[in-house]
């Protein structure tokens, strides 16, 4: 998939220049999507961006996980609920991982 209009989207939405996990976080908060390394950089090299180095990809990855556990138990969401969303993004992760 093509991350470019989507990153340049985001970017537009944001101030400075975001630390990886949050342009992440945005991505899949808007598209319910995460570009693997790869995908991710394409599109920053056509944004004219740095890319992102393989254990930066990963730290930031982990960052999010745990962004999105605290948000789901702090929103109050229910246990089951939270497995859920979690085992959803487990999945969209299991390739991803450098």
């Amino acid at each position: 998939m093509d991350y470019t209009p989507l990153l340049e989207q985001v970017l537009a939405q944001t101030e400075g220049n975001p630390p990886l996990a949050e342009l992440i976080g945005r991505v899949d908060a808007l598209y319910k999507s995460i570009p693997t390394l790869e995908e991710l950089n394409s599109a920053l090299s056509r944004l004219g961006r740095e890319s992102a180095t393989a254990s930066a990809y990963a730290s930031a990855l982990s960052e999010h996980q745990i962004a999105v556990a605290q948000a789901l138990e702090s929103g109050g969401v229910s246990a089951e609920r939270q497995k859920k969303v979690l085992q959803r993004y487990a999945a969209l992760r299991a390739g991803h991982d450098a």
